[in-house]
Parts: C-alpha cells; structure tokens; sequence
C-alpha cells in the first residue's frame, strides 16, 4: 500500500508535475536508466501491480482465457475481465503498439514463463500452469505474440 498524503493536487499542479515525470522517463536512454528509475520511485508491490498490469494485456491479446490469466497471475476473475473490458473499448492502443513489437512481447513473454514456474509454484499439482506454457511456447514457435 503506497503511503501518500490525503490532500489532493489541483489539478494545474497535478498536470505540471505529471508532465515534469513523462519527460524524466522519456529522457532515459538505457534499459538500466528505466529500469533504475522505475526501482527508486515504485516500491516492490507498485512495480508488481504494474508488471501484472501489462501482463494482463498481453496474455488477452495472447489469446488466454480468464481463468488461466487469473490463476497465473495470481489476481481475480473479476480483475482480468475488468481489463478484458478497457482492452475491448481501445484504452491500451499504445501498450498495445509496443507489444506487436516481437522483440518485446517475446521479452514479456519469457518473463510471465519465468513467473510461472519460479515466482509463483503452483499451489495444486506440477503441471497447473501447463496449458499456459503450452500457448507460449506455440507463439514462440510461430513467432507471433499478439
């Protein structure tokens, strides 16, 4: 749980700060710059809600049911279905973009792999996630991600 104060910004405020953030990412040049930044200004939990976040989005546009994306990525039904929504309506077009680039759904994808078998064991029986590993390994096969 982040530990911010109560008292809202105006919203010019928010706006300029919000802008001063976007142009100190966008003038990272390296991978470790991002990387370094997004470790001093995001704790733990807030970079795992975001990798989950983006993971989320590839693995619908992967083709994953609910029920695999859920179990997983250790978040509910209710959560994944929520963002199959904002998927659905054209809210991540951006992200989207970025992960039809193979290079990088191939990185994510190698990433939720690594999640599955070490990060996150499965809680009933060796093979839970086996059908997940199965999808990334036919896209990897086709080298088609999305």
């Amino acid at each position: 749980m982040t530990h911010i104060s109560k008292e809202p910004l105006a919203n010019d405020v928010w706006e300029k700060i919000w802008a001063q953030c976007i142009n100190a990412f966008a003038q990272q040049k390296t991978h470790k710059e991002i990387e370094d930044s997004l470790t001093v200004l995001f704790t733990k939990s807030e970079r795992t809600v975001l990798a989950k976040r983006v993971s989320i989005v590839l693995m619908l546009r992967g083709g994953y049911s609910t029920r695999t994306i859920a179990e997983a990525l250790h978040v509910s039904t209710n959560t994944v279905s929520r963002w199959r929504d904002r998927l659905d309506v054209g809210e991540f077009r951006v992200i989207e973009r970025h992960l039809r680039n193979p290079g990088t759904a191939q990185r994510l994808l190698a990433t939720i792999e690594a999640l599955l078998y070490a990060s996150m064991p499965p809680i009933a029986g060796r093979n839970r996630f086996g059908a997940a590993m199965k999808k990334i390994e036919k896209a990897r096969e086709r080298g088609s991600y999305l």
